[in-house]
């Protein structure tokens, strides 16, 4: 079974079935996907690991990232909700938690719940 964050993404972002992710984004600044993916991940590594001191790019992946939600998405809005009881209290006092609010590219409302 595929992961349905990825079905997700897809739906989102307007794909079909049969196109890959990035199908319809063109880089910033006249960069290749790859290029552009290279520079995003590296930026993202160094604001997480300032934010919450871990070294390890696989501990810092699954710490930040793998973590069981409930997504329920609209034309309007995302909202996210996650355990919080499960939930580690490194990521709220980093402010990793903090609602986004409206995201213009996304075109939606990013929101995230804890119970």
């Amino acid at each position: 079974m595929k992961d349905p964050l990825t079905l997700l993404l897809r739906q989102l972002s307007g794909r079909s079935p049969g196109e890959a992710p990035g199908a319809h984004f063109d880089p910033p600044e006249g960069l290749s996907m790859e290029a552009w993916l290279v520079e995003t991940e590296n930026h993202l590594r160094t604001r997480l690991e300032a934010a919450l001191g871990m070294i390890s790019a696989d501990s810092l992946r699954a710490f930040v990232f793998q973590h069981r939600a409930h997504v329920c998405a609209t034309a309007t809005r995302i909202d996210v909700t996650y355990s919080l009881s499960e939930h580690p209290i490194e990521l709220r006092l980093a402010g990793l938690d903090r609602d986004p609010g409206w995201i213009p590219a996304g075109g939606r409302i990013l929101a995230f719940h804890y119970e």
